[in-house]
């Protein structure tokens, strides 16, 4: 009998969990694919779990702009030693990748400024200067040209073309913050007003999820869990609730002016900025584990992607 490797993907908050089954091993519920094995490996033999393992499972690092040195910097989340990639002009404050990790729009002097990188060739591309705004969150859609931008002074939600261009006010919920986007069911979860509010991409559909007091400067949703996440800024929290608003919960206390968080796509962890005390920790999704990873970190915002 020919022997192959079944290969099954099983997805948990994004999670690429590599199952490795012989012919012999049947597991429910889950669909699997076959792939034959190596004419040169014809019995499947270690290396070649390896192999797919490499070839299949990303490596996902932190990444987050550091006020004291001015440096931009990526840490995997495995090895959790730091390496400067690039330094700025002015301080990193708000970060939004493209879907696959390679491009990186950021926001900085200020909530002023608009530019772009690509974080391992360390070339930034200056695009915008906004000079009466002050962005408190942003979400890139490549595939559609389009950036989300919680402009906090004038209260506006808004979107502009990838270059930064074309300005538009979709709706003024009031004091908007961080904000994340749900690219399955096209909706946009914002801390605004001292809420969660939910939109349409369009700015229309106003939803109300989470009543007030809770200011933040991010947020971020889990749409395979139903489930989103948010720093409130004043009172120190971590917290989250299901997508419709239900079972808000506290995570996380006593933090110092938290100003950002992410979401580890392969594992229950949360990491945070905590901004205040220049801290960057992590904390399990139930609240246990919490631990400090970087001290001295002047951080504003952080997040996960692959590299």
């Amino acid at each position: 009998m020919k022997r192959i490797i079944s290969i099954c993907r099983v997805s948990r908050k994004g999670l690429r969990l590599l199952l490795i089954l012989t012919l012999s091993t049947w597991v429910p519920f889950v669909s699997c694919g076959e792939l034959p094995c190596r004419p040169e490996d014809p019995s499947c033999s270690e290396s070649s779990f390896l192999t797919l393992w490499s070839l299949l499972a990303p490596d996902y690092a932190l990444y987050y702009g550091n006020s004291l040195d001015l440096g931009f910097y990526r840490m995997d989340l495995e090895e959790q030693t730091p390496v400067n990639l690039f330094t700025t002009a002015n301080a990193v404050e708000r970060l939004g990748f493209n879907s696959t990790g390679q491009t990186l729009w950021f926001i900085s002097n200020n909530g002023r400024d608009l530019s772009r990188v690509m974080p391992d060739d360390g070339n930034v591309t200056f695009l915008k200067n906004y000079p009466s705004a002050d962005y408190w969150g942003m979400h890139v859609l490549e595939d559609r040209n389009e950036i989300y931008l919680a402009e906090n002074g004038s209260g506006d939600l808004q979107r502009t073309d990838l270059q930064g261009n074309n300005v538009s006010n979709l709706v003024t919920p009031g004091t908007p913050g961080g904000l994340d986007i749900d690219t399955g069911d096209d909706q946009i979860y914002l801390l605004a007003n001292n809420e969660i509010h939910r939109y349409n991409l369009d700015g229309s559909g106003y939803t109300l999820l989470v009543g007030g007091p809770t200011t933040g400067h991010d947020l971020e949703i889990e749409q395979s869990q139903q489930t989103m996440y948010w720093v409130d800024f004043p009172n120190g929290e971590l917290r989250s609730a299901n997508l419709d608003g239900t079972n808000n919960q506290l995570i996380l206390a006593g933090l110092n002016g938290p100003r950002g968080l992410a979401l580890d796509p392969t594992s229950d962890y949360i990491y945070y900025c905590n901004t205040g005390d220049q801290e960057i920790g992590r904390v399990r999704e139930n609240g246990t584990n919490n631990t400090i990873l970087r001290s001295n970190v002047g951080c504003a915002d952080i997040d996960i992607t692959q590299y």
